[in-house]
């Protein structure tokens, strides 16, 4: 008897309590292996995503005398991420209080937050004679992720 409700067992591993307002979660362990459906009477899991960029550019151009037109310029653009995705754990026999695992200790909690950093700068001139147009220059483009990468992808 819980309460006033009591419990029918109907084998030692079926039992009913009427007039119920939650579903037991006493045999959930893990993740169900049928992912559309929530498991335990609601969705724990949670995602939070956060992204943003800051930059600047700077462009000149001069036309140098009648044969010369010269440009050139700079780029620089910060992009951050932060992302934090946790499952809450709860059961009846590891976790009898719900839980956030510590971030990145285990696989139900991980969070990463990193900047990455990308530079380009270019200088350009545009030479101009009767007989041909020619432009030649010269450009760098560089990117650091600062975190953890695969060299050659």
């Amino acid at each position: 008897m819980i309460g006033d409700e009591t419990i029918t067992v109907l084998n030692e591993n079926t039992y009913i309590l009427p007039n119920s307002n939650y579903a037991s979660s006493q045999n959930i362990l893990g993740a169900p292996s049928s992912p559309p459906f929530s498991f335990g009477g609601s969705n724990r899991g949670h995602t939070y995503r956060y992204s943003s960029s800051y930059g600047g550019k700077f462009d000149i151009t001069s036309q140098f005398n009648n044969r010369h037109e010269i440009k050139a310029g700079i780029q620089y653009r910060i992009d951050n991420l932060n992302e934090r995705i946790f499952s809450i754990l709860y059961d009846d026999n590891t976790y009898r209080i719900p839980t956030i695992a510590p971030e990145n200790a285990s696989p139900s909690h991980s969070y990463y937050s990193e900047n990455a950093v990308f530079f380009s700068g270019y200088i350009q001139d545009k030479l101009e004679y009767q007989s041909f147009i020619m432009n030649v220059g010269l450009r760098y483009d560089s990117f650091d992720p600062q975190s953890t990468h695969i060299d050659s992808l």
